[in-house]
């Protein structure tokens, strides 16, 4: 039981991985949404270096690297 419960929570780990978007190319191959295309080309396009979180709220999905 500890053993799958290890997997279990590494599986979990990596799912969130890759969620974060650094470059132009990933905002229109991995978003659907207008909205939050325009959005993520504003925050990956600054002058230094910004992170895209499409999954946190509006307001604090551009990050600074």
């Amino acid at each position: 039981m500890n053993g799958t419960l290890k997997w279990v929570l590494l599986l979990l780990g990596l799912s969130g991985c890759g969620r974060e978007i650094f470059y132009v190319r990933g905002c229109a191959e991995r978003l659907r949404s207008p909205y939050k295309q325009q959005e993520c080309f504003a925050c990956v396009q600054r002058p230094l270096p910004h992170v895209f979180l499409p999954d946190n709220p509006d307001g604090s999905r551009c990050a600074r690297r």
